[in-house]
């Protein structure tokens, strides 16, 4: 079984793993450098944010592809945007401090060095940042979070470091088909492809983070991974036996992401906030915002047209269930790190969280949910033709907007 670090954000450990192994690579090459193992957290950083930044912050959360531009430790964007680019006013807003706790690491840094910036740090243009990107960031260690108060924290917390992906373009085509999603998701984010229509919501400093209001974030995605889940195990058992790419396609990565399921582990977080007598009320179906009780009713259409054997639908379930995947596993574990510190779960034995740490059908202690998901979606890739792929990543770009929707319960402005 694996299990993943998930501790309170105002302690001096590492908050999270969730992205870890194979999210993020170096691309300071020519320094023989790999920083393949780089333990990250996919964070969401919105600083004077855009609306559209902030409708779409959901829609982040992901590890970058082994061949991505601007991801945690890349040399050449971190060149770029250096302290003495002629481009920049201002000192760096904000900046990646990386840990050297292991070779790795330390190689990294190292590489750095000989990219002429200070060591362990990558400035940020705060031109850009001021502008509201959500980019990738990563981080190792949280105690640089620390602080006397909350109100502190949640300073420090704000001011995380990102690196920019201005710019990110998309992948070629013949790339393996989690990398043109990484890149095709950095260009809708950078031009606000991913906005929702409505006021945006409060930024995540701002939310009031009551229990009930996280209960009722758990049962939404308890009933969207319920509904994603069942319908893409049923797509896959019925197209058992039939010829096409499309049928090979859904039943392999319906295997393949099996030990990622989250449905149960929501179930039991909100079974665990009534036990520690956290939850003030029931929470219900009908207590879900409307917008995300029709996307429910989608994928519940969308999976029975997959089960009959629609090859666009069979396409199009998968790219739901992906991008449900990976907003979970990169965004959705800043939101466990928070409810352990703004709830107080401490000291419960990952109760409430388990959804965020605990992966028990990963037989192998080491295997990577993040990299389990990619090679997932390579292979989905693998087994479409152009036009396929291309229809996988239309379709994302509609799942990764819905996506944003589970986070309404919790987007709540403070009183």
């Amino acid at each position: 079984m694996a299990s993943l670090s998930l501790r309170s954000a105002t302690s001096n450990s590492t908050a999270t793993r969730t992205a870890g192994k194979g999210a993020h690579r170096s691309r300071a090459r020519t320094n023989h450098t790999s920083y393949s193992r780089a333990h990250s957290l996919v964070v969401c950083v919105a600083k004077e944010a855009s609306s559209a930044a902030h409708a779409s912050a959901a829609g982040k959360g992901f590890g970058a592809s082994s061949s991505s531009k601007g991801s945690g430790g890349d040399g050449g964007s971190r060149r770029r945007n250096a302290g003495g680019s002629k481009k920049q006013k201002n000192k760096p807003a904000v900046a990646v401090e990386l840990d050297p706790r292991d070779d790795e690491t330390k190689e990294m840094l190292a590489a750095l060095t000989n990219e002429n910036l200070p060591k362990g740090v990558a400035p940020v243009d705060p031109e850009v940042a001021k502008k509201g990107r959500v980019d990738f960031a990563t981080i190792d260690s949280w105690s640089r979070l620390d602080g006397d108060g909350l109100s502190d924290r949640d300073e420090k917390v704000m001011n995380l470091p990102i690196t920019s992906h201005d710019e990110m373009t998309p992948a070629t085509d013949d790339a393996p088909l989690y990398e043109q999603l990484v890149s095709w998701l950095s260009v809708w984010e950078k031009n606000g492809t991913l906005s929702t229509a409505g006021p945006p919501p409060p930024p995540p400093d701002k939310w009031r983070w009551s229990a009930d209001d996280y209960a009722a974030y758990l049962r939404g995605r308890q009933k969207v991974h319920e509904v994603l889940e069942t319908m893409l195990q049923d797509a896959a058992d019925a197209a058992k036996g039939s010829a096409g790419a499309t049928a090979t396609a859904v039943n392999q990565f319906a295997g393949k992401v099996k030990p990622l399921a989250r449905a149960q582990c929501f179930a039991e977080d909100g079974k665990a906030l009534v036990e520690l007598r956290l939850e003030g009320k029931a929470c219900t179906e009908e207590d879900m915002p409307h917008e995300l009780r029709d996307y429910i009713s989608f994928l519940e259409r969308l999976g029975n047209a997959a089960k009959r054997g629609e090859a666009k639908a069979r396409i199009q379930l998968a790219a739901h269930a992906a991008c449900a995947y990976m907003t979970h596993l990169g965004s959705g574990a800043l939101v466990g790190a928070r409810a352990v510190s703004m709830l107080h779960l401490e000291n419960d034995e990952g109760k409430g969280v388990s959804a965020f740490a605990s992966f028990p059908e990963l037989v192998n202690t080491d295997d990577d949910p993040i990299r389990v998901l990619r090679e997932s979606i390579d292979d989905v890739g693998s087994n479409l033709s152009a036009a396929g792929r291309k229809e996988f990543i239309d379709e994302a770009k509609r799942a990764m907007r819905r996506c944003g929707l589970l986070l309404q319960p919790l987007a709540i402005a403070k009183a």
